[in-house]
C-alpha cells in the first residue's frame, strides 16, 4: 500500500500535519481501506494530542457513525480548559 509506506518511510514532525489531512481525504475516497487509513489518524493523533488537543476533533471525521465519540471529545476539550 502507498499510503502505509508513505506513512512508515516519509512521514516526518514537518509534515505529519499534511499527512494527517489527507488521510481524512483517503479515507472517505476508498472504503476498502478505512480501517487502516483510521489507525493511521488515530496513531497520528495520540502522538499530537498533548501538543495539539484540537486533533481530538479531527477524529470525529473517521467516526461519523460513532455519537458517544462526540461526547467524549467535548468532555475532553472541557476538562482542558479546567
Amino acid at each position: 500500500m502507498a499510503i502505509q509506506s508513505v506513512y512508515q518511510n516519509d512521514v516526518a514532525e514537518t509534515n505529519v500535519a499534511v499527512f494527517f489531512h489527507l488521510l481524512k481525504h483517503e479515507f472517505t475516497k476508498y472504503e476498502e481501506l478505512e480501517e487502516m487509513i483510521k489507525n493511521m489518524a488515530y496513531e497520528i493523533a495520540a502522538g499530537r494530542i498533548d501538543k495539539n488537543p484540537d486533533i481530538a476533533s479531527e477524529l470525529l471525521h473517521f467516526n461519523k457513525e460513532n455519537k458517544s465519540m462526540l461526547k467524549d471529545v467535548m468532555k475532553y476539550k472541557l476538562k482542558l480548559k479546567k
